[in-house]
């Protein structure tokens, strides 16, 4: 399989966006390289410009205005869980959030809470895969695999306090 990752420049710092043939397959806060190669070790990993990406472009619009629509295929590796939960995460509108249990409930496994917390900890597509809207019950902010801080951006540029 290769790899292209191309880095770029948001309100959130530096992002690298990695893709496949088949669509974006991971976004990384930072410019680690090694973190991809663990991702990915049997990749051929290829930095690219953001010209030749196919979908760099469309995801740097979309991170600095997420009300609009995204047409941005993605390339998902993980277990049939895991992308039941991505998928439902996918449906929470800009602006708003849910809980874990919410999205539990909304998979039909309502006692899989941790379950669904584990699954957005292992989104390799965080933003494009909103994971970030995804908070505690009890009205906490949760976690996050870019850190709180970043998390914090995210919901209150799409208008979220926290």
């Amino acid at each position: 399989m290769n790899v292209n990752y191309v880095f770029i420049k948001c309100f959130l710092g530096e992002i690298t966006v990695a893709e496949t043939d088949d669509g974006v397959c991971a976004i990384l806060f930072d410019k680690n390289i090694k973190s991809l190669e663990a991702m990915f070790s049997k990749a051929e990993l290829k930095e690219a410009s953001i010209k030749n990406s196919k979908w760099a472009r469309e995801f740097l619009d979309f991170i600095e205005s997420p009300e609009n629509k995204l047409n941005i295929s993605l390339h998902l590796e993980g277990t049939e869980f895991q992308k039941q939960v991505w998928k439902a995460l996918l449906k929470i509108p800009v602006g708003k959030t849910a809980s874990y249990k919410d999205i539990a409930i909304k998979i039909r496994r309502p006692l899989a809470v941790r379950a669904v917390a584990n699954a957005c900890g292992a989104n390799k597509i965080p933003v494009i895969i909103p994971c970030h809207r995804v908070i505690s019950s009890n009205g906490d902010i949760g976690g996050y695999s870019g850190g709180l801080d970043i998390k914090k951006k995210l919901l209150q540029h799409e208008g979220i306090k926290f």
